[in-house]
């Protein structure tokens, strides 16, 4: 998994990754001394970007659901059609806590708050979105929170 090293599109990839039990190497690239394989793989340096056997996926979430589809481990994403349609749906209605690029301005938290209302009534009773156990979509808005 290449990517920014506070980028948090690369965090939800690598969490995804850590809750599938997937081993994964992690290669920043923008440090001062890259590893060799950053050049190699990502020469664009997208963040994040995934590099398995030569084939490539860019795109957070799309690579959270290669590895959940095509990994072991526990499923991300409920096995029931309504209930991963509703947590798509709440998905959509949080993407205002995406304000990476300016955390700490007084705009971005006000534009993030119905966002946060939000996902506290999408949690009551429950430790997750997904229930009991962190999904894909707890995974995808927990970099976000961290702002």
């Amino acid at each position: 998994i290449h990517g920014y090293v506070g980028c948090p599109f690369a965090w939800r990839v690598r969490l995804a990754a850590a809750e599938k039990g997937v081993e994964a190497a992690w290669i920043p690239c923008d440090v001062d001394d890259p590893d060799p394989r950053a050049a190699a793989h990502n020469p664009e340096e997208h963040s994040p970007l995934l590099w398995h056997d030569g084939f490539v996926l860019r795109e957070s979430e799309i690579i959270m659901l290669y590895l959940d589809e095509t990994c072991g481990g526990r499923a991300l994403l409920p096995s029931e059609p309504r209930e991963r349609a509703r947590l798509r749906l709440t998905s959509v209605r949080l993407a205002a806590l995406d304000a990476h690029t300016e955390p700490s301005r007084p705009a971005a938290r006000k534009k993030s708050e119905p966002a946060l209302r939000l996902l506290a009534e999408s949690l009551a009773g429950r430790a997750f979105l997904h229930g009991d156990e962190p999904g894909l979509y707890d995974l995808v808005w927990w970099p976000f929170l961290a702002n």
